[in-house]
């Protein structure tokens, strides 16, 4: 342990949680209770143990999955501080604690490999080195639960589809496109043959196109081999709410073009067999804080499971989700593996598809039987390579044509500078309209509102207002601040309702979005609507119409459950939702909070346009990469080394 300084402890104590410390006491003196040890006592050698605990518990609150021992990174960097007492100490976390062999030899009833956890259970850490992270231990044994039912599923032979399958996959597949854009079939394919698989595509990709297909091709299966249960489900109300409606709306479009032959066995099917799609947590019966009345001893009741907005996902809700699976479970993952990652800890989606390009560098990347086995069903070439196998392009597959987005498209041109040079355009580079932050953007803000401000003045009723404030949405990388998303609503609402309205009390033409599921009321997080006085006076709650082409739902305002104004929102409030236009405001902030994925999530809200409101420094910049730790990777790895 290199030779600190009380001012250097004392700075990296200001970084850390209360729980962070209570850990720290709890392991060094055996007691959370104990006072805290003194600036003294923390920079001797035995406070290692002290400051192990505290910054692993760190780590895990900043959403990784352990601690990552990096011996280039200072604890400044690591803290994301310019505390001028951590900077100018210069110390790394091996400075500081020591390798974690050293850590394990040491302290080995404290610290213990992953190879010998089994032997010493316990352990309260557990250090992987070929990840170089450690762990509390109940972290460790998530993420190592999650890596044997994934590695156990790619292990899992192939399912055998009979010759006779091939006529009712040519039916499905539309297979005049195939040719120019074989992933949608391919990823059908895919999902048919094994028990676990993921689709990855941004917006407009066809994700819920393919997965409507690929329930159609389940139920066309021979009898036997037909699932009697299909599940649907997202991690939030809002999400499975678009998800109900967009699959609604694809499963009567295919319907309608399936010749009579193929459509009726489905229609006899799926009032039985297909289950309206629910939160994960209403799904596994959440109980609060006491679990899940379903779990390994009381598994739910499925045979294929499809589960969207999978990068949503955190890894204790995956783990929670997949303990309660049967055996047989089909599971299928729907996801943007570009979007911003679950809130909780972990990359669980990311680390998944990101285990094919560790190998391949590609996500389609086919093994030869694959391939071979696909042609013979679709009549369609995959490219291939003869030792590609596991996760890779057999059972992940990556829809890459944007059916929405088009080269020519402010949304298309700016999510292509993105993805391909990771970076925010040049001004005059794109048709993208850039205002910047010292401009009047205020001025700019409230011209998105315009043409909601005259609807409601003009008293048109709240389907209306629904269907107009609906078009446009202001999105916001923060909640507090000059740019955030509370100031920007308190701009916006003085400009359309004038000055002085109390917005945190239902006024006529506010515009509002739960904040949690009620299911008595129909209600979901993140569902969207506006007040407006009705004709007989009286101020009521509206919400899109439950069902497409149906009356807007209305709601005493006082019987709502919790709610704020939503002229403008956070963007991962926007998560999951889409919008005719979007504007999105960029602050002047420290750059490693304006993430890659936080801009991309934000410009693929909008379907037609997107503005941007961004500091001068910001235009052209590329932006970094969430990085999050974890051993998932490795985890999978284990059977390629």
């Amino acid at each position: 342990m290199k030779e600190l300084s009380r001012a250097f402890a004392a700075a990296l104590l200001k970084h850390l949680r209360p729980i962070d410390i209570s850990l720290g006491i709890k392991v060094l003196s055996g007691s959370p209770l104990k006072p805290r040890p003194s600036l003294h006592e923390l920079i001797e050698p035995k406070a290692r143990l002290f400051w192990l605990a505290a910054l692993t518990s760190y780590a895990q609150g900043q959403s990784h999955s352990g601690l990552y021992l990096d011996a280039s990174s200072s604890l400044a960097d690591v803290l994301d501080s310019s505390d001028q007492d951590l900077t100018d100490a210069d110390i790394s976390l091996l400075d500081l604690l020591g390798s974690g062999d050293a850590l394990c030899q040491e302290f080995p009833t404290v610290v213990v490999t992953a190879e010998n956890l089994e032997s010493k259970p316990e352990a309260s850490f557990v250090y992987r080195s070929d990840s170089q992270l450690i762990y509390l231990q109940r972290w460790y044994r998530m993420e190592a639960m999650l890596g044997a039912f994934v590695r156990d599923r790619l292990r899992r032979p192939p399912r055998a589809l009979p010759e006779s399958f091939f006529e009712v996959f040519q039916d499905f597949i539309a297979p005049e496109g195939l040719a120019e854009n074989p992933w949608q079939a391919a990823a059908c394919f895919a999902a048919l043959r094994h028990d676990f698989s993921i689709i990855t595509g941004g917006p407009g990709t066809g994700k819920t196109t393919t997965v409507t297909r690929l329930i159609g091709l389940l139920m066309s299966l021979p009898v036997g081999m037909r699932p009697e249960s299909i599940q649907m489900v997202a991690p939030t109300g809002k999400a499975a709410e678009r998800m109900r409606e967009s699959f609604n709306g694809n499963l009567n479009a295919m319907l309608a073009a399936l010749p009579e032959h193929r459509r009726q066995p489905i229609v006899e099917q799926k009032d039985r067999v297909l289950h309206p799609a629910s939160t994960i947590h209403s799904f596994l019966g959440s109980q609060g804080n006491r679990g899940f009345r379903q779990h390994a001893g009381n598994p739910v009741s499925c045979d294929v499971l499809i589960v969207d907005e999978s990068s949503m996902i955190d890894l204790e809700l995956f783990i929670a989700l997949l303990d309660a699976l049967p055996q047989e479970c089909h599971l299928i993952l729907l996801g943007d593996k570009n979007q911003l990652a679950a809130v909780g800890t972990g990359n669980v989606f990311t680390d998944l598809t990101g285990t094919c390009d560790a190998i391949y560098g590609n996500l389609n990347v086919n093994s030869m039987a694959f391939s071979t086995a696909f042609e013979a069903l679709s009549t369609c070439t995959l490219p291939s390579f003869e030792d590609a196998e596991a996760l890779c392009g057999d059972h992940v597959v990556e829809l890459t044509k944007s059916y929405r987005f088009t080269g020519k498209s402010e949304v298309g041109q700016l999510a292509r500078i993105l993805l391909d040079e990771g970076r925010l355009p040049h001004a005059g580079e794109l048709e993208v309209p850039l205002t910047d932050l010292g401009a009047d953007w205020r001025g700019r803000l409230k011209q998105s509102l315009a043409a909601y401000k005259t609807v409601l003045l003009e008293g048109t009723d709240a389907s209306v207002l629904l269907e107009v404030i609906g078009q446009v949405r202001v999105l916001c990388a923060v909640r507090g601040g000059e740019y955030g998303v509370e100031a920007i609503n308190d701009l916006l609402g003085e400009f359309v309702l004038g000055r002085g309205v109390a917005m945190e009390q239902p006024q006529n033409g506010l515009p509002f979005i739960i904040r949690s599921n009620d299911k008595n009321l129909g209600l979901a997080n993140g569902d969207c609507g506006v007040f407006r006085v009705n004709e007989g006076g009286d101020l009521l709650a509206y919400l899109p119409a439950a069902e497409l082409g149906g009356e807007p739902r209305s709601y005493t305002p006082y019987a709502l459950p919790n709610w704020d104004p939503a002229f403008a929102l956070t963007i991962h409030k926007s998560q999951g939702s889409e919008y005719d236009s979007v504007v999105v405001v960029l602050p002047e902030m420290k750059r490693q909070f304006l993430s890659w994925e936080l801009v991309y999530t934000a410009i693929t809200r909008g379907k037609r346009h997107v503005s941007l409101i961004l500091p001068d420094a910001l235009i052209g910049q590329h932006l970094p990469r969430v990085q999050r730790r974890s051993g998932l990777r490795e985890e999978l790895l284990v059977d390629y080394k």
